[in-house]
């Protein structure tokens, strides 16, 4: 299947992305099985490219807005009901159940805690 040339091809992934942004740390939300938590997730990772391919090709490169998202400040993963995090794609291994990982997390990054030094 190819990708959609749609203007919002993934417009419940906009919907989820912005919620992040405007709640205080981020949300969680309960998918029926962990693929559908993936799929949302991958639709997130493609809507964040989408937007960097616009931002690239409206802003000059010497630009701070070149390449530059609002969801830069996210971060996504897929995690269980304790907690525990599945950052890739659902595992197909016989000790995890098929529907672990239902959950999908859109965090703000904490501060970035960086030492930077010139050399």
């Amino acid at each position: 299947m190819s990708a959609s040339h749609s203007p919002n091809p993934v417009i419940d992934a906009r919907v989820l992305m912005d919620r992040a942004l405007e709640a205080e740390k981020g949300i969680r939300i309960r998918f029926d099985t962990s693929g559908a938590a993936q799929r949302m997730r991958q639709r997130c990772h493609y809507l964040v490219s989408r937007e960097r391919l616009m931002t690239i090709k409206a802003f000059p490169s010497d630009d701070p807005r070149h390449g530059a998202t609002a969801y830069d400040l996210l971060q996504m993963w897929r995690e269980d009901e304790s907690g525990n995090r599945f950052p890739g794609a659902p595992r197909r291994s016989r000790s995890e159940p098929m529907d672990s990982g239902n959950w999908l997390v859109i965090q703000k990054l904490d501060k970035l805690d960086f030492q930077i030094e010139d050399i």
